[in-house]
């Protein structure tokens, strides 16, 4: 799996710029603006999408929380690496994210399924890091490149990479049910077993 230096180098080969020798050592303006855009890049990139390798299922910590109106009784406290709430156990449940607070009407436990800020490169699937390759390539191109470099090309790269790495990520988990109705269960069982 490539390293976040090899990643924005696979960019910046793109758009005409020399390789760095490391992405968080190297002081010159290209790197300190390729940590600042990878950053942004990797974090929109994640929290646009449930990708399997950056879900996390937690148990969150029950804050004090005084009520205020009728809307929710309960208050828990979000990780810090949290990117977006993806959902809240039992599925269906309603909920509402105030900052890092999420205010719910849950009895302990609250049980989410979140995206977390991924910053381990050999997590990313292949088409995730080819994305973020054209992603990164799609910003340089307007802010290092002082020649014309084909933005609308990496953008509609990126985008198409983006779909690919989405459709497969997305085929990499079995089918989810939201109806706890143990009659729909039943016949869920019978349709996928074709007997009782």
């Amino acid at each position: 799996m490539a390293s976040s230096t090899q990643i924005v180098n696979m960019a910046l080969l793109k758009v005409g710029h020399g390789p760095l020798i490391s992405l968080d050592l190297d002081e010159s303006e290209v790197a300190v603006t390729a940590r600042a855009v990878y950053d942004l890049c990797l974090d929109d990139m994640l929290a646009a999408h449930p990708w399997n390798f950056a879900n996390q299922r937690v148990s969150l910590p029950q804050l004090t929380y005084t009520q205020v109106g009728d809307a929710w009784t309960y208050a828990y406290q979000l990780p810090n690496d949290c990117l977006r709430v993806h959902s809240v156990e039992p599925l269906g449940a309603q909920f509402e994210i105030n900052g890092r607070v999420l205010l719910c009407n849950l009895a302990p436990p609250a049980v989410v399924t979140y995206m977390r800020r991924e910053s381990d490169t050999t997590m990313f699937t292949p088409l995730f890091t080819m994305a973020l390759v054209y992603r990164l390539a799609m910003e340089f191109s307007t802010t290092l490149s002082a020649r014309d470099t084909h933005t609308s090309n990496f953008t509609q790269q990126y985008f198409g990479k983006l779909q690919e790495a989405k459709a497969a990520d997305g085929q990499e988990e079995g089918p989810r049910y939201e109806d706890d109705n143990p009659l729909a269960a039943q016949r869920r069982w019978y349709d996928e077993e074709g007997t009782f």
